[in-house]
């Protein structure tokens, strides 16, 4: 679902800039190294990032990144200025932050696309539903006119690019391929052979990537706490601290402030028996009713089965995170994409099929 609506918004925006009257070309390439478009004009060109992150408010820390991003592109590539084009609604100071750092990015935020799209029907209701769709545990959608501090428009860019050199996109201007912090944790987390000799280093890893990827949602981690009773214990127990929609769901709708992690390394899929244990560590009345567990495969269907149970029948929600979608988390954080938005789709499809 997530690349569906990140292809749909990118293809927006792309009929934006075609109806303004740009050459516009869209990269294939999904690397750190390359935009999702190239605009032109006959004396210049500007490339193009596109992100939607599925809260109301874009994470400043993420958009931040992209940003970077995008400075480094233009810088490598030559390009006049780089635009982000971010399907959210971006706050004064973060604009402004963000123009100060970097003062030939461009913004268009959620309301600038909606006047750009405001004489185009078919495309304004298309950008509609996706803010719709983007947003499963938003409040409805509030259409609001620009404060008037929209910093361009389309007939600026042209402007900028008239005393442009006359410049094309080619593979030999983007800078040579490394692995990101994230892709390094992916990859360590991955050559772990499973098995009870690899647990604890299993734990250690996959908590470093954690944090990496909540370093703005979570905090207070603490390591393999014991329960009040000394006889078993948990992985990690951390705090939520977001004002994404996703986490701000949880407190609101399950009463929770604290998340739990527990990391199973098994070789297979995991069964009902660590649904059941885990289970027994959430308690509604502690604020404590959400966790997650972490394996290489994944639980069975057993296992599904009595998460379900454990959330129609005690209101406990038990996440099932395998590797492949950590790592899923882990490429989104370092493109400053939207990590949670892994976590939004899961418990949307989640809530929608869980049966009496």
């Amino acid at each position: 679902m997530d690349s569906d609506i990140n292809q749909i918004f990118e293809e927006i925006i792309s009929t934006i800039f075609s109806k303004a009257g740009f050459n516009v070309k869209r990269m294939l390439d999904e690397s750190l190294n390359s935009p999702d478009l190239v605009v032109y004009t006959a004396t210049g060109k500007a490339v193009v990032d596109t992100k939607v992150y599925r809260s109301l408010v874009a994470p400043a820390g993420q958009l931040l990144k992209s940003a970077m991003i995008i400075e480094n592109i233009r810088e490598e590539t030559g390009a006049d200025f780089g635009i982000i084009a971010v399907a959210n609604d971006i706050s004064s100071p973060l604009r402004q932050a963000i123009s100060r750092r970097f003062p030939k990015i461009k913004i268009y935020d959620e309301n600038i696309i909606l006047e750009l799209l405001s004489n185009d029907f078919d495309e304004y209701s298309k950008y509609i539903q996706l803010l719709h769709d983007a947003r499963p545990f938003s409040k409805a959608i509030q259409i609001s006119k620009s404060s008037g501090e929209k910093s361009f428009d389309i007939q600026d860019i042209k402007d900028d690019l008239k005393s442009a050199p006359n410049t094309a996109w080619t593979s030999d201007e983007k800078s040579s391929p490394h692995t990101p912090f994230g892709g390094q944790l992916c990859n360590t987390i991955k050559s772990i052979p499973p098995g009870q000799k690899t647990f604890a280093k299993f734990e250690r890893d996959v908590g470093s990537a954690l944090k990496y990827i909540f370093d703005s949602d979570l905090t207070s981690w603490t390591y393999q706490e014991k329960t009040d009773t000394g006889i078993s214990r948990f992985d990690y127990i951390c705090r939520i601290s977001s004002d994404h929609d996703f986490w701000k769901t949880i407190i609101r709708s399950f009463g929770t402030r604290y998340i739990i992690f527990e990391m199973k390394n098994h070789s297979g899929e995991y069964g009902q028996g660590e649904i059941y244990t885990t289970e027994k560590y959430l308690f509604r009345t502690a604020l404590r009713s959400v966790a997650f567990i972490i394996s290489p495969n994944g639980g069975d269907s057993n296992a599904r089965a009595a998460a379900q149970g454990a959330l129609r029948e005690n209101g406990k929600l038990i996440i099932d995170l395998n590797i492949q979608r950590i790592c899923e988390m882990l490429t989104l954080k370092d493109s400053g994409d939207d990590h949670n938005s892994v976590l939004v789709t899961m418990l949307d499809e989640l809530l929608m099929r869980i049966e009496r």
